[in-house]
Order: C-alpha cells, then structure tokens, then sequence
C-alpha cells in the first residue's frame, strides 16, 4: 500500500493541493476537526482478493476513495452573485476536475490503470466542500 500511495499522492501535489494524508476522518467532527490546510485532498483504501489462478496466484483489487475538501466559508453561488465572486467561490471545481484528470488512467507501477467509478458533492453543513471520487485499480499477487 505505500507504493500505490507515493504513487498517487505525487500527481496530487502538481494541482495545486495544500494538504494531502490518509483519511482518518479529519472531517467528521467539527469539534474535534484535526488542523487541515485547505484544499485537501484525503485518500482511503479498500483492497479484496477474488481470482486464484492455476498458479495459486490471487487478483487483487483496489478501491481508492479521494475526498477533496476546500472551505467554502463566505463563498456565494447563487446565480445573482457577481462575477468575480462566483468565479472565486466555484474554484474547488477546476481542482476537482484537476484531481479528475491526474487520476484517471493513471497507471501506478505494479497496478493497472486506474478508473474512476463514481465522484459526487457531499452534502454537508459545515462551511466544507466535499468532493468524492472513486478509483478502482488490481494487480495480480504472486505466490
């Protein structure tokens, strides 16, 4: 796992992120929130085993969860806001498409290309602006 988390946290650094960690939960709880840099980007990883060759050799596969969070505090979106105001307000957008774009088909060493399998806004409260996106890669284990 510390190979396919170098692996990915270098594309992440070149859009512009502030903070880049493994998701601890940093963003559940607005009492006992953890000091974060915003934007920032929060990995967690699932891995399952399925496919056993002749060999004895096992499919692995991974699913990547990215959560990019971006404090929208004092943004405004509705469709009355001024211009320049807006364009500041939606910037989290262009770092989730950035993010989008440095993921999909990236292909870290010993994996497959990674393939995005959903991305959504989650909905929240607290002034934050959560991005979601899932990644689904495998590699082969061998015995």
């Amino acid at each position: 796992m510390k190979d396919l988390y170098i692996a990915l946290i270098e594309p992440i650094k070149t859009i512009g992120i502030k903070w880049i960690d493994f998701d601890s939960g940093q963003l559940e709880s607005i009492e006992d929130r953890k000091p974060l840099k915003y934007p920032c980007v929060l990995l967690r990883f699932t891995f399952t085993l399925s496919d056993v060759s002749e060999d004895s050799d096992q499919r692995e596969k991974a699913s990547i969860t990215l959560r990019l969070a971006y404090d929208a505090n004092g943004s405004r979106t509705s469709a009355d806001t001024p211009e320049i105001i807006l364009n500041r307000s939606l910037e989290w957008t262009i770092q989730a498409d950035s993010l989008y774009n440095a993921m999909q088909g990236l292909e870290p060493v010993n994996f497959e290309q990674l393939e995005c399998t959903s991305r959504y806004q989650e909905q929240r409260t607290d002034g934050l602006v959560v991005w979601k996106m899932t990644f689904t890669t495998a590699r082969w284990l061998f015995k």
